[in-house]
């Protein structure tokens, strides 16, 4: 029986993440699927390796590596930096067709344009400064699906 739920487990989570992935779209199907896919594949390779100490650590910590950068200290976040990476995002996806609610370079619409261009932007200063207030920051904007127009109102606190 365990072997087949393993077996379940590797697809549901493999075809999951794939097709979230591979979709243009921010939405509830991937602010959850994207997850919850990820999740039940940990779940299925920790299970199917338990045997196996080194793997078995390995997986254990992997979620804990994967916190890491939100733990990290905050710092302030450079406003002149943020803003430049911003508008090197905003050019980024130039060229890149309309896609109604997309949010990639596979397409786009007029409200996933602010959103991704600010969710790099952000993304490249905690990583460059290894600031845990941009990867926060980064998290909060990508759970928080926000139209451009609230961005612009400050929203939820988003910059302007």
């Amino acid at each position: 029986m365990l072997p087949k739920l393993c077996r379940l487990g590797w697809i549901i989570g493999i075809m999951g993440i794939v097709t979230l992935l591979l979709r243009p779209y921010h939405d509830g199907a991937l602010r959850y699927g994207l997850p919850a896919s990820i999740l039940c594949l940990w779940s299925t390779v920790l299970i199917s390796l338990w045997a196996n100490r080194f793997w078995r650590v390995g997986l254990i910590a992997l979620p804990l590596i994967a916190v890491l950068p939100f733990l990290l200290p905050g710092k302030l976040l450079d406003s002149v930096a943020l803003r430049a990476g911003y508008v090197e995002g905003l050019r980024g996806f130039d060229g890149v067709g309309y896609i109604w609610g997309g949010e990639s370079s596979r397409g786009i619409d007029c409200a996933g344009l602010p959103r991704r261009a600010f969710r790099d932007a952000l993304f490249h200063q905690g990583v460059t400064g290894m600031n845990g207030d941009a990867f926060r920051e980064w998290a909060r904007q990508w759970w928080f699906d926000t139209r451009a127009k609230a961005m612009g109102a400050g929203y939820r606190g988003f910059p302007r």
